[in-house]
C-alpha cells in the first residue's frame, strides 16, 4: 500500500463546479486498489512549497497533482528539493496540460487515475530560471514544461484568466493574435547568448523572443530544421529545445502561429524565415548595450529592457538578465505505460 497526497488547484480547468467531485472520484480510483489517499487544495503559489515540505514531514513520498501546468510548477519546487526517491504523478485539470498530454495521460480523469495504477517513475532531469525579480533582487525557479522571455511572456502576463480557464490554451493563441494586430506590441529586441549541444561554437543572437521546452509541442512544427535532434523516444528531451525569434516582424510572428497549429492538426512541419530551432544545455538573455548593433535590414524600433518579460510553465516570473539551464537534479515523473493510455 502507497500512501499518496493527491493534490488539486481550486481555481484551475474549466469545470470548477465538478472539480472537487472528480478529484474525489479520481481519489476513489486509486483507493480501489488499496492505497492510502489523502486530498489536498493547493494554497497560494507563494505558500505551496511550504505545504509540500509539511507533506514530506509527515512522510508522504507519492505525490499526484490535479491541475495544469502551473500547479505542478507550483509543487514541483519543493519536490525537486527532496529529491529523486519523491514521485509526481499528474491528474490533468488545467486549462494547458502540456506535460500530461507529453507524458501520455488520459485528458479523463477517472481514465487518468486508472492510468497512474501502472505507471513506471522515470528518472527526468529538470529545467531552472534566473530571473530579475519586481523588487530587482535575482531569483530562482526550477521549472519542466516550457519557459519563454520576450513577447511570449508579454503574452503570459497579460493573459484573461477568465478567458484562460474557459478556452484553454486556445486562450494563449488567442492573446497572441490580439497584441499583434490591435496592442501592437513593440518586439523589443534583447540578446541570447548560447552553445549549440555538439558544438564548440559560442553563438549570440539578437532575438525578439525565445521559447525554451523539454516537451514535444512548440518546436514540432518546426521539426525540418531539427536535423535529426527531435525527441521521438517519447522520454521529456535532456536538452532544451530552443526556439529564436530572430524578427521584429509580425508575419513571421503569425506564420508560426499558423504553422504550429496547423501541425497539431496534421499538417506537416515547415519551416519559417527568421525563426530558428537550436538545441542548447543552457543559455543567457541579456539587453542590447548601446554599443550593440541591430542586425542589417531589422526594422524594428531599439527599445530598452523594462519590456522584456520571462516566464516559466506558464507563470509570469520577472524580467531580464536570464539564465536557462539544464539541472542536474532529477524528478521521478509517473509516465503510464502505452496500453494503458
Amino acid at each position: 500500500m502507497q500512501k499518496i497526497a493527491l493534490l488539486y488547484n481550486p481555481a484551475s480547468g474549466t469545470s470548477r463546479n465538478r472539480r472537487i467531485s472528480q478529484v474525489e472520484q479520481a481519489a476513489g480510483v486509486l483507493r480501489s486498489e488499496g492505497h492510502d489517499v489523502l486530498t489536498f487544495p493547493t494554497q497560494s503559489s507563494d505558500s505551496v512549497s511550504q505545504q509540500i515540505q509539511r507533506l514530506l514531514r509527515d512522510e508522504f513520498t507519492n505525490f499526484i497533482v490535479c491541475g495544469g501546468d502551473g500547479t505542478v510548477h507550483g509543487v514541483l519546487q519543493a519536490l525537486v528539493e527532496a529529491g529523486d526517491e519523491v514521485t509526481l504523478g499528474i491528474i490533468p485539470f488545467g486549462s494547458g496540460n502540456l506535460l500530461a498530454k507529453d507524458l501520455g495521460i488520459p485528458r479523463h480523469p477517472l481514465k487518468a487515475a486508472r492510468a497512474l495504477l501502472t505507471a513506471h517513475p522515470e528518472p527526468t532531469t529538470v529545467a531552472s530560471m534566473e530571473f530579475r525579480t519586481a523588487t530587482g533582487e535575482m531569483a530562482h525557479r526550477y521549472w519542466i514544461v516550457a519557459a519563454g522571455v520576450g513577447a511570449d511572456a508579454h503574452v503570459i502576463c497579460k493573459i484573461n484568466h477568465e478567458f484562460k480557464a474557459r478556452y484553454g490554451i486556445y486562450a494563449y493563441y488567442a492573446e497572441s493574435a490580439r497584441q499583434l494586430l490591435l496592442a501592437r506590441y513593440k518586439f523589443p529586441p534583447f540578446v541570447v547568448e548560447f552553445q549549440e549541444s555538439g558544438s564548440n561554437a559560442p553563438r549570440r543572437e539578437i532575438v525578439t523572443q525565445i521559447v525554451a521546452e523539454r516537451i514535444d509541442y512548440f518546436g514540432r512544427c518546426l521539426a525540418a530544421q531539427r536535423n535529426g535532434n527531435g525527441n521521438s523516444s517519447g522520454r521529456i528531451s535532456e536538452d532544451l529545445h530552443v526556439i529564436l525569434f530572430k524578427t521584429p516582424n509580425a508575419l513571421r510572428y503569425l506564420a508560426y502561429g499558423f504553422c504550429l497549429i496547423g501541425n497539431l492538426m496534421g499538417a506537416p512541419p515547415g519551416k519559417i524565415r527568421d525563426v530558428e530551432l537550436v538545441r542548447v544545455r543552457e543559455l543567457t538573455c541579456r539587453e542590447l548595450r548601446q554599443d550593440e548593433s541591430l542586425p542589417e535590414g531589422w526594422n524594428g524600433d531599439r527599445q530598452g529592457s523594462g519590456e522584456i518579460l520571462a516566464e516559466a510553465d506558464g507563470e509570469f516570473l520577472g524580467s531580464l538578465p536570464v539564465k536557462i539551464q539544464i539541472q542536474s537534479e532529477t524528478l521521478a515523473l509517473l509516465r503510464p505505460t502505452k496500453s494503458d493510455r
